[in-house]
């Protein structure tokens, strides 16, 4: 609908939709604004009372417990209760205390530990010049009063008296009953009770509630039951009675309790009693007559409303006649036609618009222009570009492959003389089965193994891993195979691995080293030394497991004072030895997770009574099925022996 609506008609309505609907809720929320303060003000007031009261009321019964404390701990009291003295001695220690506490006890009882009852003392007689009357019979109890249990309150304080509760000669008949236990001083053994009753009037009156209950709607409420009110005619009663019909009470976030529309109720609840104290507040205290000041309002904000909405009109007749005439303009440029202009001046916004419009006009006729001129230029260079690109990709293919060619042509040159440094053949000795693997991860690896055989049979095995790949570790490749073949005639092969060390460091090979497992046969007696590498692994046939070898020492070539050890063990017929590069643990598979050096041992286990040939397949193809698809980023390499 507003879509078809014209400019006029939409200001009009926009008029009516900012001027009188938010000026007539401005009108009704000055009225509410202040009806709330009144209201505010009025809870605060009674919220205040009532906390003040109930902290008097919390502080009283601190204040009763600390009294009868004395009591409680009285020696006499406790050799009474033990039997140490007689029963008549109690009103000389409570005698006092109740003169003392004249408006606070009217009775005070001790019974023995079983709950049986010693000694009633009570006020009666208080002021006379005898203690006569205060002693009561063993076993009376309070019913001659026709007082009852009406509820338990809280620190073993219990609410007594009767149902249909009345104001009394000008008192509320009701007591409130609190029960200590009395304990030995030194043993800490509870050996009785002290029962203790307050007049309900006399302990509202200490408290100083009796101007509250006065002055104003005051109801205490004790458990749903009203125990003290202005109106002595709800005692008794329950709360719920006295609410009105059809309702329930809300409590807000501001500790009020709403009762319908008419009353509103302030309470605070008095801890240490589980009582709650509440202050009826009806509505006419703070809102005299609602009806005739919502017409009052009603009536300047419509008054207001009219006279903007006149005023606005005569402006939006002047505004809309304007903006006619620009969008007129708007299409005829838009329809190409780059002369339009319009030529009506003014000072407010819509002349401001008019000037913007026929400086956008001008601008664009010129841009247009230039454009043209630009375009024309612009076709022209790039033809000429276009040639001069065909001419240099032409040549930039050629030498990239020629390039291409060439690096191509080096890496295998490299490849096959690394080829040429390994052993083309496996050795044959009659206490082992020996043979060897190894997968590159460039064209040029950097894993490395060789043998050596002497005179007396010993058969001496090596499989390094140099640092990185490419030509470097080619290069290191060599100059290992070289010291292995000169240096391999030392008995002790700690001493062989630390002077190959010596001499790679003295190399200057930028601080690449060799990771290197050098091991010795001699019948069925194998000595290794490891240089930072993964340690061998030892099959026991008999045993049907899996020995991991001492590892130690730097890689070959990263300082001049590395330290190695010499191992020596013996080997039954059929046991294995593993020798592997690093390639093989750390292979990850497409979720980053490696192969894992317990994973190795395992699939050692189950392929070790294998030949040497079907060992180092099985467990490059255990790799190969881990990794799943996913290129290896190092060499993986195996030296696998088998004792006959």
């Amino acid at each position: 609908m507003m879509k078809n609506l014209g400019i006029r008609s939409k200001l009009i309505i926009l008029v009516i939709l900012t001027a009188f609907i938010p000026l007539l809720c401005v009108g009704f929320g000055f009225q509410k604004i202040a009806f709330n303060s009144i209201e505010q003000a009025i809870l605060n007031k009674s919220e205040t009372l009532i906390e003040d009261a109930a902290s008097q009321l919390e502080t009283l019964v601190d204040v009763r417990h600390s009294e009868l404390g004395y009591i409680c701990r009285n020696k006499i009291v406790v050799d009474v209760l033990r039997g140490k003295e007689s029963v008549d001695a109690l009103p000389e220690v409570i005698y006092p205390f109740l003169a003392g506490n004249r408006l606070a006890f009217v009775r005070l009882s001790v019974y023995d530990k079983e709950r049986n009852l010693l000694a009633e003392i009570s006020k009666d007689g208080i002021g006379e010049t005898t203690r006569d009357g205060y002693m009561a019979a063993i076993g009376q109890l309070l019913s001659r009063n026709n007082y009852e249990l009406l509820m338990p309150l809280n620190r073993k304080m219990e609410y007594w008296g009767t149902k249909t509760a009345t104001k009394v000669d000008g008192r509320y008949d009701h007591i409130i009953r609190l029960t200590l236990p009395i304990n030995d001083f030194f043993s800490a053994e509870q050996v009785g009770w002290l029962q203790a009753d307050l007049q309900l009037d006399a302990f509202l009156f200490q408290a100083s509630v009796y101007s509250l209950l006065q002055n104003h709607q005051v109801t205490i409420v004790a458990h749903d039951i009203v125990v003290a009110d202005s109106d002595y005619k709800k005692l008794g009663a329950s709360l719920t009675q006295l609410l009105p019909e059809n309702l329930f009470p809300i409590r807000d976030e501001n500790g009020v309790l709403y009762i319908g529309t008419d009353t509103k109720i302030a309470f605070s609840q008095v801890e240490g009693l589980d009582w709650i104290i509440l202050n009826w507040i009806p509505l006419s205290d703070y809102v005299t007559d609602p009806r005739q000041s919502t017409k009052f309002a009603l009536f300047i904000t419509i008054l207001i409303a009219f006279a903007t909405i006149f005023v606005m009109l005569a402006v939006i007749g002047r505004i809309t006649g304007r903006l006619r005439q620009i969008v007129q303009s708007a299409e005829q440029l838009a329809s190409g036609n780059l002369g339009q202009r319009l030529k009506f001046r003014s000072f407010d916004e819509t002349g401001l618009l008019a000037d913007s419009f026929n400086s956008m006009a001008t601008s664009l006729q010129n841009n247009m222009n230039q454009l043209k001129d630009f375009n024309r230029e612009l076709e022209d260079r790039v033809a000429q570009r276009v040639v001069e690109v065909e001419e240099l990709s032409a040549l930039n293919i050629e030498q990239e492959r020629t390039l291409r060619q060439r690096m191509e042509e080096e890496l295998e040159e490299a490849h096959q003389l690394q080829i040429s440094m390994l052993p083309n053949h496996v050795p044959e000795h009659p206490s082992a089965e020996v043979d060897w693997a190894m997968k590159t991860a460039t064209e040029v690896g950097g894993d490395y193994y060789d043998y050596r055989i002497a005179a007396d049979n010993r058969l001496t095995l090596v499989l390094g891993d140099a640092t990185g790949h490419g030509m470097q570790a080619g290069t290191l490749v060599t100059a290992t195979k070289s010291l292995f073949q000169s240096l391999i005639k030392e008995e002790n092969l700690a001493n062989t691995v630390s002077k190959m060390s010596q001499n790679l460091k003295s190399m200057n090979l930028n601080r690449r080293g060799m990771a290197l497992t050098l091991i010795e046969l001699n019948g069925r007696q194998l000595r290794y030394c490891a240089a930072g590498i993964p340690p061998i692994l030892i099959y026991r046939v008999q045993q049907n497991k899996v020995e991991e070898g001492q590892t130690g020492g730097l890689p070959l070539g990263l300082t001049t004072r590395g330290s190695y050890q010499q191992t020596e063990v013996s080997l039954d017929p059929g046991d294995a030895v593993l020798l592997m590069s690093d390639g093989l643990p750390e292979r990850i598979n497409e979720a980053e997770e490696e192969f894992g050096y317990q994973r190795v041992q395992e699939l050692f286990l189950e392929v070790a009574q294998e030949t040497p040939t079907e060992i180092c397949r099985r467990m490059a193809a255990g790799g190969d099925e881990w990794a799943a698809g996913k290129e290896q980023d190092d060499d993986v390499s195996f030296v696998a022996l088998r004792v006959r």
